[in-house]
């Protein structure tokens, strides 16, 4: 019974110890933990923030004003090939570009507004998972190898990875569709009016429940805009705190002098950047496209926030990352062999990444702001409401 009890609480007594551990570097190794925030810090505003603020804003617009229904027929076939509806077709495009947290972010918005199910936006969150180009191009290809080829190639093999994972999720989910339906006939209990889409999908949804959310959405291309802002702003918040942290913990790591294969691992396990840094010291493309496809757990952190509105299997979502790792590796090995390629891996380490507080983008300090002033106002019955003293 106390074995049990014991064994029902062992997380909790993990995460205790690692707390208090935490806790005492914290006030022994003060000034690498203020080193690993500031870092952090200076990321999120030369890199987060500018790659990824103005794709969410947009990606919130098109599902919030309706947009996604007006082209929703050029990008439908886009959207059918992840077995997806249609308006889910430009949405899902920018997921692939646009940057790590935002496949989540855009997910979650299409669940909360009807247009996905809880299945199907769990899936879209798994596999619509990529680093932009701006992150894998210019900082890692250009950055850290010294190389626009090898950036462009670790850019193919990464997406090429996320799509061929969610052309397999889709086969998978249109089978398990197919045999959904076939239940709901054989028990007589399919009798409404369906969509034909949802039909074929196996969803239950009405027409008129789905109208009436997008005409909803539809109604205010300004007012859409404003709360696209908003919701963009209270999310990257959460973004930049995870990467904050996790540039904390592995600057108190470091200050411990752990061995170089220790550091390069926990580096990709825990942080992208500092996971990639550190991988491109040796030169292996295969393996940084493995650590970009995996994306580290400050990443994974990330979509869980962004996505906090969708049911998450953890065990399968990271199942997907791991595939995600080893398909991006393999398809790097492909590429490299059909297009080889020469990095000057020692010419660039030492330089190309350091970043400067000097070097801060006026864009990047006014978003800062910006998002300060937003995070100071209060929703109040979904209006931005600003508190003023009485």
């Amino acid at each position: 019974m106390i074995s049990a009890s014991i064994k029902a609480k062992a997380p909790l007594y993990i995460a205790a110890a690692a707390v208090i551990s935490f806790g005492i570097c914290l006030f022994t190794q003060g000034a690498s933990a203020q080193s690993g925030a500031y870092d952090g810090l200076i990321i999120c505003g030369q890199i987060i923030i500018p790659s990824l603020f103005p794709f969410m804003v947009l990606s919130s617009f098109i599902t919030r004003s309706g947009i996604s229904s007006v082209l929703g027929k050029i990008f439908s076939p886009f959207a059918k090939l992840f077995h997806m509806p249609s308006e889910a077709g430009l949405p899902l495009f920018l997921s692939f570009i646009a940057g790590y947290p935002v496949g989540a972010s855009t997910a979650s918005r299409l669940h909360s507004d009807g247009v996905l199910d809880k299945d199907d936006a769990f899936r879209m969150m798994c596999f619509a998972v990529c680093g932009g180009p701006a992150f894998i191009i210019k900082a890692v290809g250009q950055g850290m190898l010294g190389s626009t080829k090898a950036g462009v190639l670790l850019l193919a093999a990464h997406i090429s990875a996320a799509v061929i994972l969610g052309i397999v999720s889709a086969i998978i989910n249109w089978i398990k569709s197919k045999q959904k339906i076939n239940k709901l006939y054989a028990a007589g209990q399919i009798n409404l009016q369906y969509d034909r889409l949802d039909m074929k999908r196996g969803n239950i949804k009405t027409i008129s429940k789905k109208s009436k959310t997008e005409g909803k959405e539809g109604k205010s291309v300004a007012n859409a805009f404003v709360k696209s802002v908003h919701d963009s702003c209270m999310s990257m918040f959460p973004i930049c705190g995870c990467v904050i942290i996790f540039s904390c913990i592995l600057s108190i790591i470091t200050s411990f002098n752990p061995p170089e294969w220790l550091k390069t691992s926990l580096g990709c396990v825990l942080e992208v950047t500092t996971g990639c840094f550190s991988a491109a010291k040796g030169g292996n493309l295969a393996f940084i496209a493995a650590v970009l496809g995996f994306g580290g757990l400050s990443v994974c952190c990330q979509i869980f926030s962004a996505a906090s509105n969708i049911k998450i299997n953890y065990l399968k979502f990271f199942a997907y990352r791991l595939m995600h790792a080893f398909l991006s590796a393999a398809i790097m090995l492909v590429l490299q062999a059909l297009f080889p390629t020469s990095i000057a891996v020692f010419g660039t380490t030492d330089t190309a990444v350091t970043v400067m507080p000097s070097s801060a983008s006026l864009p990047a300090s006014a978003a800062l702001i910006f998002m300060s002033i937003i995070f100071l106002c209060s929703t109040s019955k979904g209006r931005l409401v600003l508190r003023t003293k009485k």
